[in-house]
């Protein structure tokens, strides 16, 4: 297995093409976006610059204490959102545990390979290159890509997944803080909505009965007017 991580691995520089589609992710990625569009983007570039069949991407569950797919290229994106992925036991929950990057290229024969995402679409991956997405230095997720067309993952296509990694992990913590104020605004408006409507309610329960008690002073008034003695 490839270890990514060892010093003496002879690294070759990325092509120009590589450098200039990271470029054009960075400008693609700083343009507003929601969250949706963020993730396409992410897995699209993953995908053509690694020249790999497939791309996911985990983020991590704070209340679950694992990994849950929130984005894939295929169509079963919504089936493997509902398998959480374990951090122990899975070659995802390595990665996001010792925040290390890991490659696999013979992903069946891996014990740490959790495989039931996998059978339960239907799919049968060949080799896994795996890094953290980070967060001031900390992960919060993990970016993917599987089965390259080249048959296995070389040292170059693991630092460009880290490039990769290193602006989505930017971009969606960013997406998902837009979509937090956006919901917070909306929910500003419903309370001011609610209050304008609670305010004109008792605007009008109290004039109603104030008007009935002017009406009764009037009427008091009216009649000692009428029964008042003249002198």
């Amino acid at each position: 297995m490839l270890d990514p991580t060892d010093p003496t691995t002879d690294t070759p520089a990325v092509s120009p093409y590589v450098a200039g589609r990271l470029l054009e992710l960075c400008i693609a990625l700083a343009t507003p976006r929601d969250i949706a569009d963020v993730l396409a983007v992410i897995l699209d570039a993953t995908c053509d610059l690694l020249d790999c069949g497939r791309a996911s991407l985990l983020l991590y569950d704070t209340a679950a204490r694992k990994l849950r797919f929130v984005a894939a290229t295929s169509e079963e994106t919504e089936a493997l959102a509902q398998i959480p992925v374990p951090l122990h036991g899975s070659l995802a929950g390595t990665i996001f545990r010792e925040n290390r990057a890991l490659v696999s290229q013979d992903v069946q024969k891996d014990t740490r390979h959790f495989a039931k995402p996998a059978e339960d679409v239907g799919y049968r991956p060949r080799a896994i290159a795996g890094v953290p997405m980070r967060i001031d230095g900390e992960p919060v997720g993990v970016l993917e890509a599987l089965d390259p067309h080249a048959g296995s993952f070389s040292p170059t296509d693991v630092d460009v997944l880290m490039a990769v990694a290193a602006q989505a992990a930017v971009a969606v913590h960013a997406a998902r803080q837009r979509h937090s104020l956006e919901r917070a605004h909306a929910r500003l408006a419903d309370l001011d909505r609610l209050k304008g409507r609670l305010l004109a309610l008792a605007g009008h329960e109290i004039r109603e009965p104030l008007a009935a008690v002017q009406q009764a002073a009037a009427a008091l008034r009216d009649a000692g007017d009428g029964t008042a003695p003249h002198v």
